[in-house]
């Protein structure tokens, strides 16, 4: 079971798999996802799942649709996978594992 989690993304350039941000893991039981400004406002979340992996991504876009500008936001995720275990976090260059982090948004 794993949970890997990207740090950019571009809605309208390169190959489809990478205009979303959308963390790929297997063996989910449940998993949600919260997008955050850099005032911390939510304005995207998801906790679908297909197949025990995450079924959408984030386009850029809030949840009323309206296309956000190039920035870095946070996410946060929890997720628990089949075995009952609790996913620990995104490993970081610096050794730390923590279940939130920042993602660029590149327009």
């Amino acid at each position: 079971y794993n949970l890997f989690v990207s740090n950019a993304f571009s809605p309208e350039f390169g190959a489809p798999g990478v205009r979303f941000f959308k963390p790929t893991g297997i063996g989910l039981a449940t998993y949600h996802l919260y997008i955050y400004d850099t005032w911390g406002n939510l304005i995207w979340e998801t906790d679908q799942l297909i197949n025990s992996e995450p079924a959408v991504g984030w386009d850029g876009r809030d949840m009323a649709g309206n296309t956000m500008p190039q920035d870095t936001y946070v996410w946060k995720i929890s997720a628990t996978f089949l075995d009952g275990s609790i996913w620990p976090g995104k490993i970081f260059p610096d050794s730390s594992v923590k279940r939130y982090g920042t993602v660029t948004l590149m327009r």
